[in-house]
């Protein structure tokens, strides 16, 4: 199902450009990619991890794309992948982010795929392509989530870790 997820995330995502006009889909494997490092994953069943790891290749497909909750069950997604995703998508009912981060830590897999999540938006190697092309980067808004989150010392550790990996690195892992 992973190798189906990341393929799915390609096709959907096709043609769709990130902020710096790269290729969108690069965005959810990257994620995928941090995620597997997370020291948090070890702690889940290897069903669970699965599921991580797909729900982390789709975080954004019902966001970005338009993609159903039904679409992606008929596709074999399991429950646990398709309910951590619609808990990481922003506009699937949530009024504000101290709720969004509430519903967010109450489910293992959509804390850890959000963590990943985040992680690839603070890159800071990302954030200085953004603002070499004059995109202004909020660099208050992701550590505020990171927060709510509740992160471990851990993972707290791992995120600063992988926020100074290079894109390429994690591109090249996906």
């Amino acid at each position: 199902m992973i190798e189906k997820a990341a393929r799915l995330s390609r096709q959907w995502h096709e043609g769709q450009l990130d902020k710096a006009g790269k290729d969108y889909w690069t965005h959810p494997a990257r994620v995928a990619a941090n995620l597997r490092t997370l020291l948090g994953m070890s702690e889940l069943s290897e069903m669970q991890e699965e599921s991580a790891v797909c729900a982390a290749y789709l975080h954004d497909v019902v966001e970005d794309c338009g993609v159903t909750p039904d679409e992606l069950s008929d596709q074999g997604f399991s429950k646990e992948t398709i309910a951590a995703i619609l808990l990481v998508s922003k506009n699937h009912g949530f009024t504000n982010i101290e709720d969004y981060c509430a519903r967010i830590t109450e489910d293992p897999i959509a804390r850890i795929v959000k963590l990943a999540d985040l992680s690839d938006n603070c890159n800071l190697q990302r954030q200085s392509e953004l603002r070499s092309q004059g995109i202004e980067v909020d660099e208050t808004k992701y550590p505020k989530v990171l927060a709510m989150l509740n992160p471990s010392e851990q993972e707290i550790s791992w995120f600063q870790a992988t926020i100074r990996l290079p894109v390429t690195a994690l591109n090249e892992t996906s």
